[in-house]
């Protein structure tokens, strides 16, 4: 496999609240990242993910910047919810994201930009 594709993950930063409030907060899921040359490749590290709960967010960096992303879906037994914000080194092709469940995997791909 290729390189690992540089990313900088930034999480969502939640308050302080009871337990009850912290239980339903999203989770910030493991990732690893493929550069395959014309695409990039996600590959989250999950149990039980939901069939079809998988949400690709784009959204513009700033002029010279890659793009910013946010990849959201749940798991089943336990109900979980997670959430990955995502900075990438690449601008990609709005609209050209494919994502899969897969037994213990999410995996989204990312087609970038010809620059």
């Amino acid at each position: 496999e290729g390189e690992g594709a540089s990313l900088i993950y930034s999480h969502r930063l939640w308050g302080t609240g009871s337990a009850a409030m912290a239980s339903h907060a999203p989770q910030d899921p493991p990732v690893s990242a493929t550069d395959k040359g014309d695409k990039i490749v996600l590959k989250f590290n999950v149990d039980n993910a939901k069939q079809g709960s998988v949400k690709v967010e784009q959204q513009g960096g700033q002029p010279g910047e890659g793009e910013t992303l946010l990849v959201k879906f749940s798991a089943v037994s336990p109900a979980r919810n997670f959430e990955k914000h995502l900075l990438l080194p690449h601008a990609i092709i709005p609209g050209k994201t494919v994502s899969q469940v897969e037994g213990k995997f999410v995996t989204v791909q990312l087609w970038k930009v010809d620059s």
